[in-house]
């Protein structure tokens, strides 16, 4: 008789179910998204439904989301690696979809959590693998990779790969893979091709640091450093690990990579302080080796542009009495030389000339540019 009340009670208790993961998942249609060669479209971008506020208590753009809720967030995590609860997972989806930007908030919850030891298995691998690939909103994404990241299981490194390649992933797939990856240097490597804006600045900043191979080296001066936002982000580092100087310090060199050398130091001398060829502790050499390479190479208007910029970057070093970079008055005096030996030719005359009569040129701009450098 107990038996049979027991199984009829059991019968009338409501079954809930939590719905936050998806069959639309992000990262099926990210997949969905690559072509061929694993690039997405350069206008790429996600719909709505993936990037909006995802439940009603939304918090405002721009807001500080309270330590509290971010300590209730771990303890949230904390309850689901240990028991694996279902209503505790979809209410950590539930806050973590109303954040407006979650960058800084993920720092400090991995700063949180990191005071807790947290079973991996049997439950946190699988809620953080379902956060980040079996979810519909790139919140849920960024938390669960990055939880993901502290899992030590490689079997998610091939679909942390693609998430990458979305740009707005990819310091996020990019960590996780450097904690989990047997060969984050090809990995990264791998990824980097796929990317052309702030996702590649971020990723090459990272895989530079780790870089070991001479081949990937060459990338990172000859590729490397170019991005839809502005070379002169990543301009030194790619640079310093990519070994420019040494590279210049050859007595003979391809036109393809003085031409990547001329892009390079540009950007360093005139570009993001942050990356400026003031932070570059090689400048000495390579501004030498370059200017040395320029008396044979140096025939078009960018060219002639960069000389008369290195031209003025030595004449605000000479000036300098605190300089405290490794020039030294004769190191610049015998680069001014150099300058002005390359500079005192007709040749650039005579090609200002021939392009500034037709403002439709391509170089038109640079070009008026650059005379107005002869006349000064």
């Amino acid at each position: 008789m107990l038996r049979r009340l027991l199984k009829l009670f059991r019968r009338e208790q409501p079954q809930i179910i939590y719905r936050w993961r998806t069959q639309q998942s992000l990262y099926l249609y990210i997949f969905g998204a690559l072509d061929e060669s694993g690039k997405l479209p350069a206008d790429f971008e996600l719909p709505q439904l993936y990037t909006g506020p995802g439940t009603k208590v939304y918090f405002p753009e721009g807001a500080l989301i309270p330590s509290e809720k971010i300590r209730e967030l771990a303890k949230q995590l904390k309850h689901i690696a240990n028991t694996g609860n279902e209503a505790a997972a979809a209410g950590f989806y539930e806050t973590v979809v109303s954040l407006p930007d979650v960058l800084d908030v993920i720092d400090l919850f991995l700063e949180e959590i990191s005071n807790y030891a947290l079973p991996i298995e049997p439950h946190l691998f699988s809620f953080a693998h379902d956060m980040a690939f079996c979810t519909g909103h790139i919140n849920s994404s960024k938390f669960g990779i990055a939880i993901l990241g502290l899992c030590q299981n490689r079997v998610v490194s091939d679909k942390l790969k693609i998430m990458a390649v979305y740009e707005k992933l990819t310091v996020y797939s990019t960590i996780a893979l450097l904690n989990l990856s047997a060969n984050p240097q090809d990995d990264l490597f791998d990824i980097a091709g796929k990317l052309h804006g702030w996702g590649k600045i971020k990723l090459v900043s990272r895989l530079a640091v780790i870089c070991k191979k001479d081949s990937i080296k060459e990338w990172l001066i000859a590729e490397g450093y170019k991005n839809t936002v502005d070379n002169s982000y990543i301009a030194c580092t790619c640079a310093f690990y990519g070994e420019l100087h040494k590279k210049l310090e050859k007595e003979n060199i391809e036109i393809a990579f003085f031409n990547n050398a001329t892009d390079i130091l540009q950007a360093m001398l005139t570009g993001n302080p942050s990356e400026c060829i003031a932070t570059y502790r090689h400048a000495v050499r390579a501004v030498t080796s370059y200017l040395l390479h320029a008396k044979t190479h140096a025939k078009t208007i960018q060219h002639f542009l960069i000389i008369c910029h290195i031209k003025f970057y030595l004449e605000q070093q000479l000036l300098d009495c605190d300089r405290n970079n490794g020039w030294s008055d004769n190191a610049i005096t015998n680069c001014l030389t150099d300058c002005a030996a390359i500079l005192n030719n007709d040749f650039w005359k005579s090609l200002i000339k021939s392009v500034l009569v037709n403002p439709d040129d391509v170089y038109y701009n640079d070009v008026k540019q650059a005379a107005g450098f002869l006349h000064t």
